[in-house]
């Protein structure tokens, strides 16, 4: 297991990177989870054509884009 508690006493970046692009990550796939269920089954969350052609596909976009713009500029 790799002991990250020592790497991430030595730079801090990385820590925040990391937890930065995870919580990305998270926003994304929470809002298409959202935007697959509010009108669709569990059953249906892998046809992406589903989120595609949805109303909240680009707000999704704009969410995710604006969270890791707003980190790597400020």
């Amino acid at each position: 297991m790799i002991n990250l508690e020592k790497l991430f006493q030595k730079d801090d970046e990385i820590y925040v990177a990391y937890s930065h692009f995870s919580q990305s990550i998270i926003i994304f796939f929470s809002l298409y989870i959202t935007t697959i269920i509010s009108k669709n089954t569990i059953f249906e969350l892998f046809r992406l054509n589903l989120f595609l052609n949805s109303v909240f596909f680009y707000f999704t976009l704009l969410v995710f884009f604006f969270h890791i713009f707003f980190f790597f500029f400020f």
